[in-house]
């Protein structure tokens, strides 16, 4: 069935599916990558410094798209959105640039539609 999990959608995330690490080991997630890759340097995001390593994942689905063998990113950090427990990861635009996607602001909904 899959694991659920809640997503920012961020476009100005250029490198495309993060994975907050505690919700990748909750999850025992790690099991299921291939190609693990430590990365040289940290990222930063809101609020903070984030290590982590690179991956490919088996599938990620968000509503109807579904997006095989995704490259992602694990980030585990010490403070700021990459180390929070509420949030589960964050959508960029590697993942969505096969995709169409429309903001409906108004009634609080997005449709990725594909290309």
């Amino acid at each position: 069935a899959g694991v659920r999990g809640r997503f920012l959608v961020d476009f100005g995330n250029a490198l495309g599916l993060i994975l907050h690490k505690p919700f990748v080991d909750n999850n025992n997630l790690d099991s299921t990558f291939s190609e693990v890759k430590k990365m040289g340097r940290g990222v930063g995001g809101v609020g903070g410094q984030s290590e982590g390593y690179a991956a490919v994942g088996t599938k990620f689905r968000v509503g109807q798209a579904e997006i095989l063998n995704p490259t992602l990113m694990v980030a585990g950090g010490s403070g700021g959105i990459m180390d929070s427990r509420e949030i589960d990861g964050n959508i960029g635009n590697l993942v969505l640039r096969d995709f169409s996607v429309l903001m409906d602001y108004k009634n609080k909904k997005m449709y990725i539609l594909p290309e």
